[in-house]
């Protein structure tokens, strides 16, 4: 498992202390205090615990990309590719922006 950065808290150290304030009867600011973070932050994982989500950190992804190019134009785009075909040359058959078109391709050499 790979934490955030800046993260304060463990998937463990969520759980205790969640579990300190449901079971222990601790007080949010007692056990945010303990765990070295903000009420806010406590509140935030109560709320996780509660709904019996996962103690794991969230991907920052977006669940949908609506602007996404289509699938058949990336189709395309690799089709040209693969006849040794530059991104600026794909761009201008296509009438698309360069920026996109390498976006593209980035995402296709990533598979």
């Amino acid at each position: 498992m790979r934490l955030h950065g800046n993260a304060r808290l463990t998937p463990h150290g969520r759980d205790l202390m969640c579990r300190r304030v449901r079971e222990l009867e601790w007080t949010v600011e007692d056990a945010a205090e303990a765990a070295g973070c903000s009420e806010r932050t406590c509140y935030r994982w109560l709320r996780r615990f509660a709904a019996g989500e996962s103690m794991q950190d969230r991907s920052s992804a977006p669940r949908s990309v609506p602007g996404r190019t289509p699938a058949e134009i990336e189709a395309v785009i690799q089709g040209l590719r693969r006849r040794r075909w530059t991104s600026t040359r794909i761009a201008a058959e296509l009438r698309m922006p360069t920026s996109t078109v390498c976006a593209v391709l980035a995402r296709l050499a990533e598979r």
